[in-house]
C-alpha cells in the first residue's frame, strides 16, 4: 500500500507544482489580452465548469477502465495544454484551453484521491486522506513562488514551459512507478470493497449533500480570491508577480502543512464541529484581505485562512 501511496503522493505533488506555477501570473496574463473582468471570470471560470460537468463521467470509467491509465491521459494533457497558453491568439482560445486544463484536472487529482480512498484501511480515513491532500497543497503552495519569479526574471511563457516540463516529469513517475489496477481495486477485511454505486443513489445521503454544497460555496471565495487578487495587487499596492507568488504560496502551504495534524483530530474527535469552524472562519477572515495594505499583515491572513481550510 505505501509504495502506491507515495508513487500518488509524488506524482500529484509535482503535478499540482505545475498548476500552482500559473495561478499568480494566470490572470495578469489574460489581462494583457485586454480582457474585461467579466472575460477575466469567464476564462478561468471555465477550468472549473469543465472540471465539475466531467467529473462524474470520468470517475466512473475510471472505475471500469482503471485509474493509471486516466492519470497518465491527463498528465499528457496538461503537458500539451501549457504549450497552448502560449499558442493562443485571444481570449476565446484562452477559454478553451481552460476547458482543456480543466478536463485534464479532473483525471488525475480526483482519481487519485480515489485510488488513495480505495486502499484506505477503515479508522484511518483522516489521517491518510489529509496526508494525500498535502501533496496537493504542498505543490500548489511552491508552484505560485516558482511561478512568480519566473515571470520577473523571465517572462510569462517560461512559467507555462515550467508546468509542462513538470507535467512531463510527473506522468514519467506514475508510468514507472505506480502499478496497474485495470479497474481492480483490491479487497481485503480491513479496507472497502469496490463497488459502483449509482450516482442518484450516491446523491440521496445527506452527508453527500452536505459535502457538496460546503465544496460549491468555498469555490466561490476561493477561485475569486485566486482570480482577482492577484490584479488587485499588481495594479493597487503595486507588487510583484513575485510578491503575488509569495502570497499564494503561503495561502497554499498553510493549507498543506496544517492537513496532517488536523487528519489526526479528525479521526479522533467529532468532524462536524470541526468543518463548521473552519467553513465559517476561513470567508470570514477572507474580507480583511482588501483593506490589507502591507505584505506582512496580508501574509499573515491568508497563512491563517489556509491553515483553517485544511
Amino acid at each position: 500500500m505505501w509504495k502506491t501511496f507515495a508513487s500518488l503522493f509524488f506524482a500529484v505533488a509535482v503535478a499540482m507544482l505545475g498548476i500552482g506555477i500559473i495561478t499568480p501570473i494566470l490572470p495578469l496574463y489574460v489581462k494583457s489580452f485586454s480582457a474585461s473582468g467579466l472575460m477575466i471570470g469567464i476564462i478561468m471560470g471555465a477550468f472549473s465548469l469543465s472540471r465539475g460537468l466531467l467529473g462524474p463521467f470520468v470517475g466512473r470509467l475510471s472505475d471500469r477502465i482503471g485509474r493509471k491509465r486516466f492519470i497518465l491521459a491527463g498528465l499528457g494533457i496538461f503537458a500539451a495544454v501549457s504549450l497552448s497558453y502560449s499558442l493562443a491568439g485571444n481570449v476565446w482560445q484562452l477559454v478553451l484551453v481552460r476547458i482543456l486544463q480543466g478536463a485534464a484536472s479532473v483525471m488525475v487529482t480526483p482519481i487519485a484521491q480515489g485510488y488513495v480512498g480505495d486502499m484506505t484501511p477503515i479508522g484511518k480515513e483522516g489521517r491518510l486522506m489529509n496526508l494525500f491532500y498535502a501533496s496537493m497543497f504542498i505543490g500548489t503552495g511552491l508552484g505560485p513562488l516558482l511561478g512568480g519569479v519566473l515571470t520577473d526574471w523571465l517572462s510569462y511563457h517560461a512559467a507555462f514551459a515550467g508546468m509542462g516540463i513538470l507535467s512531463v516529469l510527473s506522468l514519467l513517475m506514475v508510468a514507472v512507478t505506480l502499478p496497474p489496477d485495470h479497474g481492480q481495486i483490491r479487497k481485503s477485511p480491513t479496507h472497502r470493497q469496490a463497488s459502483i454505486v449509482p450516482l442518484r443513489q450516491i446523491a440521496k445521503h445527506d452527508a453527500v449533500k452536505a459535502i457538496l454544497a460546503y465544496v460549491a460555496t468555498r469555490g466561490f471565495w476561493r477561485q475569486g480570491f485566486n482570480t482577482f487578487y492577484p490584479l488587485f495587487a499588481v495594479s493597487a499596492l503595486g507588487w510583484s508577480a513575485s510578491d503575488v507568488g509569495y502570497i499564494m504560496s503561503g495561502y497554499f502551504i498553510a493549507g498543506g502543512v496544517f492537513q496532517i495534524p488536523f487528519g489526526y483530530l479528525a479521526d479522533r474527535w467529532p468532524r462536524n464541529p470541526q468543518i463548521i469552524l473552519g467553513s465559517f472562519a476561513a470567508p470570514l477572515l477572507m474580507l480583511l484581505v482588501p483593506f490589507m495594505r502591507s505584505f506582512a499583515g496580508v501574509m499573515v491572513v491568508v497563512f491563517s485562512i489556509g491553515m483553517l481550510s485544511a
